[in-house]
């Protein structure tokens, strides 16, 4: 089973942080972002960019300035901040694999398709919610 990169779960619980924490009004700085989920704060900044750059989140400059969901967190999904941080490679085929890599690789898109899919319906709402409420069953 594939697990989680760093990268996906600092997204992620960045995300829920700021849904928590922040508004348009009130936004968190990277530095309260990263002491309240843990994540390095280098590692952060650039993630933090890169959901700015997919309109996952926004910024606001200056003393009183930070970080906040630019969009409602039910209208935010899992797959959306993955994607964000973590883009699907590019796969240039392969003039030298066998048909046995081919389905292994293709067995391997289906799941991650799938993957995604499920992801698709879970919104960052959602697991506020789930995580409010102490449900950590999957």
């Amino acid at each position: 089973m594939q697990q989680m990169s760093a990268r996906a779960e600092y997204a992620l619980l960045a995300v829920l942080d700021l849904a928590r924490h922040s508004s348009e009004d009130d936004p968190s700085s990277v530095g309260q972002v990263a002491e309240r989920t843990g994540a390095p704060r280098k590692y952060l900044v650039e993630i933090l960019q890169q959901l700015k750059k997919n309109f996952i989140v926004a910024s606001r400059r200056g003393r009183y300035g930070g970080y906040y969901l630019k969009r409602p967190a039910h209208h935010i999904s899992a797959a959306q901040v993955l994607d964000a941080v973590e883009p699907e490679p590019v796969q240039e085929p392969d003039a030298e694999a066998s048909p046995d890599d081919d389905v292994v690789r293709w067995a391997w898109r289906r799941a991650e398709k799938a993957r995604m899919q499920v992801l698709s319906d879970v919104s960052i709402a959602a697991l506020l919610q789930r995580s409010q409420a102490g449900d950590e069953a999957v």
